[in-house]
C-alpha cells in the first residue's frame, strides 16, 4: 500500500532499494559523518542490511592494518594523500583508489619492532665487479632465484654475512634498482671482513645478506642539500646524489680522498649526469681545499648537510658547519666505524621478559654479559652504528654510546644499543 517515508510518497506497488550504507553516515546518529575519526564508536554502524553484526574478516582486516602501521610509524614522516576515485556501488560508500605517498623520517633510527621482526635474509649472487680505485673493489649483487630485490632508497645499508659469526654492514651505492651494488676498501687494519669481501666474492659467487635498512635518509622537501664525503664514505653519498639528481632537487657534492687513484669511481664520476655539481679534494693537491662554510653561504636557513667518511674528517665537516650556522637538525651523518668506549663502573641489568638478572663488569658489554647468560640478541656491527640490537628499557637511565639515536631520541631513554652503551644507573630493567 501507499506509504509515506520523511516527506515522500512512495507509491503501492513501487520497487524500493534500501542503500544502507548511507545510514553510516546519519548527521543525526554520528557528529560530522563524513570524516575519518579513528575515536568514534562503530557500534551503531550497518552492516550487510541486519545491524550489529561480527565479521571474521575484520580481525583479519585489523591484524593487517595493525602489522603495517607498526611497521611503518617509525619510518615516515608524513602521509600525502591525493585525491581518491569513488567506487561505484549501491550497498557501500568506499574508495576505488586512493593514491597515497609515504614521505620517510630520516630522522627515526632504526626501531626495535622493526629489528625484532627478524625478516628473512636474501640469497644474492654477484653479477659485476670491479676495482673502482686503489684497494677498493664494487661488487653488483643480484637475486639468486632472479626476483627484484626489496626496494632501497639512498642511504640504506645492508648486513653481508661472509661467515658465521662474521658480519659487514656496507651502504648501497649508486642508483637504486632491482638490484644492489656496494664498495668495499680493503683495510690495512682488517678483522678479515674487507679482506674475505677482495678474495672471497667472484662474478658467479653466492653470499647472503639482510633487507636494506636506512639510518640516513635524505630528508624530504629541502630548499638546498650539501654532500660531503671522504675516502669510502663516498658509497651513501653517490646514492644520494643520484636520488637528487633524479627528482631534480637542488644539491652539490664535495668528495675528499688522498690521491687521484684513491678516488672510489673516480672515472665513473666524469661520465654522471651531474659530473657539474661534484668537487673533488685531493690531499696531494693543495691549491684547493674544502670549505664548508663557504659552501653553505646563503644557504644556512634553508640548507641540509649529510656527510660520511672517517671520524676526523666528519669531525671537522660537522664543526665548520656548525660555525656557519646550520642547526644539528640540518647536519646528517653515516658512521661506518666506530671505537668502542665501553670501560664504566660495574651495574646491574634485569631481563625482564626472560627472567634473568646479570652484572655488567667494567670494560664489558651489556651484550656479553646477556649472552653468557644465555640470552640471544640480534646484532651485527657491534660497535654503535648499525641499530640492530636496539632494546626497550623499562627502568634506569642508559649511558648512551651508539652512534644511531638521535640526540632526542637519547634524551628519551626508551631504547638501548646493547653492543656497547652502558648505564648511568645502578639497575638497569630492559624489555628481553
Amino acid at each position: 500500500q501507499e506509504v509515506e517515508v520523511a516527506g515522500v510518497t512512495i507509491p503501492q506497488g513501487a520497487r524500493v532499494m534500501m542503500l544502507y550504507a548511507s545510514a553510516n553516515r546519519d548527521a543525526q546518529v554520528f557528529g560530522n559523518p563524513d570524516q575519518f575519526d579513528v575515536t568514534r564508536d562503530p557500534k551503531d554502524q550497518l552492516g550487510f542490511g541486519s545491524g550489529i553484526h561480527m565479521c571474521i574478516g575484520m580481525h583479519l582486516a585489523q591484524l593487517e592494518m595493525i602489522s603495517l602501521l607498526k611497521a611503518m610509524i617509525s619510518r615516515v614522516g608524513r602521509i600525502e594523500v591525493g585525491t581518491p576515485e569513488i567506487v561505484l556501488n549501491n550497498t557501500i560508500a568506499a574508495f576505488a583508489t586512493l593514491p597515497t605517498t609515504f614521505v620517510p623520517d630520516a630522522r627515526a633510527a632504526v626501531k626495535t619492532e622493526a629489528v625484532r621482526s627478524q625478516q628473512a635474509l636474501l640469497s644474492v649472487e654477484v653479477f659485476g665487479r670491479e676495482i673502482v680505485a686503489t684497494d677498493i673493489v664494487s661488487l653488483k649483487l643480484r637475486s639468486v632465484n632472479g626476483t627484484p630485490l626489496p626496494v632501497a632508497q639512498a642511504g640504506s645499508h645492508i648486513d653481508v654475512h661472509i661467515q658465521d659469526g662474521l658480519v659487514r654492514q656496507y651502504s648501497l651505492t649508486g642508483e637504486m634498482s632491482e638490484t644492489y651494488q656496494i664498495a668495499v676498501q680493503k683495510e690495512a687494519t682488517s678483522r678479515g671482513g674487507s679482506i674475505a669481501m677482495h678474495e672471497r666474492f667472484p662474478i658467479g659467487a653466492k653470499m647472503t645478506i639482510s633487507p636494506p635498512r636506512n639510518n640516513f635518509a635524505l630528508v624530504a622537501g629541502t630548499d638546498h642539500n650539501i654532500l660531503c664525503a671522504g675516502g669510502i664514505g663516498l658509497t651513501p653519498i653517490l646514492a644520494m646524489a643520484w636520488e637528487l639528481h633524479t627528482s631534480r632537487r637542488s644539491f652539490e657534492c664535495h668528495l675528499s680522498a688522498r690521491s687521484t687513484g684513491r678516488v672510489a669511481f673516480g672515472k665513473t664520476l666524469k661520465r654522471l649526469p651531474f659530473v657539474d655539481k661534484i668537487k673533488v679534494y685531493l690531499d696531494d693537491d693543495q691549491t684547493q681545499s674544502l670549505d664548508i662554510q663557504q659552501a653553505i653561504g646563503a644557504h644556512v636557513l634553508n640548507a641540509h648537510l649529510y656527510v660520511c667518511g672517517p671520524t676526523g674528517y666528519m669531525d671537522f665537516v660537522q664543526q665548520d658547519a656548525a660555525t656557519a650556522g646550520l642547526a644539528s637538525d640540518q647536519i646528517h651523518v653515516e658512521h661506518f666505524g666506530a671505537e668502542i668506549d665501553v670501560d664504566g663502573d660495574p651495574f646491574e641489568v634485569v631481563a625482564r621478559k626472560s627472567g634473568v638478572t646479570v652484572q655488567v663488569g667494567p670494560n664489558q658489554t651489556i651484550l656479553e654479559a646477556l649472552n653468557i647468560a644465555g640470552i640471544s640478541v640480534p646484532t651485527s656491527c657491534q660497535n654503535g652504528v648499525c641499530g640492530s640490537c636496539l632494546t626497550p628499557v623499562l627502568e634506569g637511565k642508559p649511558d648512551h654510546r651508539d652512534l644511531v639515536l638521535t640526540d632526542v631520541e637519547k634524551s628519551a631513554n626508551d631504547c638501548i644499543a646493547v653492543c656497547c652503551s652502558r648505564s648511568n644507573s645502578s639497575r638497569l630493567v630492559i624489555d628481553l
